[in-house]
């Protein structure tokens, strides 16, 4: 009987052991929580198009319903020298979606990164909602974009400034044409 416990412990303490090592592995070698792919971040096109929410308004204090309103691409034209804005359709939407869907984001972004969206003048796709009969209308989603081909999303989970950052080769080029185009 006593060598009977006494391996019965010796297993639970190779047990607890193992499981040990194998916690501390997996916090040393896998990918950080922080990660994300944008699919996970960007509101998905068939999300925006249902897309129905109650929020506290910021005026009045009480809790109004919510919906989508627009989608809109806002970027500095150099031949005119102001800033122009496009209502984007929830068809180029949804392409643009498709096209950055699969982006990791930077693990480690660097300040140099940060300071590009803060020195230039970024581009954005901002997603707008409002309140039934519009008395109320608020920006829910913004995308920059900088030329050195990084884009990055707002996160709105509070009052804090937060960003998840990304890159795509020649994408600043790819979007700037894309929603600028007369072509539908």
């Amino acid at each position: 009987m006593k060598k009977e416990v006494k391996q019965f412990i010796l297993l639970l303490s190779i047990a607890a052991v193992g499981g040990f090592l194998f916690t501390a592995w997996l916090i040393a070698y896998s990918k950080p929580l922080s990660l994300y792919q944008a699919r996970q971040i960007v509101l998905a096109p068939e999300v925006v198009e249902k897309m129905n929410f109650e929020d506290l308004h910021p005026e009045k204090a009480e809790i109004v319903n919510y919906r989508f309103d627009h989608h809109e691409f806002v970027y500095f034209d150099y031949l005119k020298g102001k800033w122009q804005q496009k209502k984007v359709s929830l068809d180029k939407y949804a392409q643009f979606y498709r096209l950055i869907e699969k982006n990791q984001s930077i693990d480690q972004v660097a300040q140099t990164t940060v300071q590009l969206f803060n020195q230039l003048l970024p581009v954005a796709l901002i997603t707008g909602v409002r309140t039934e009969g519009f008395i109320h209308a608020k920006i829910f989603q913004v995308i920059q974009f900088v030329k050195e081909d990084y884009f990055r999303v707002k996160l709105q989970e509070n009052e804090e400034e937060s960003w998840v950052y990304f890159y795509q080769p020649n994408l600043y080029q790819t979007v700037l044409k894309f929603f600028t185009s007369e072509r539908k």
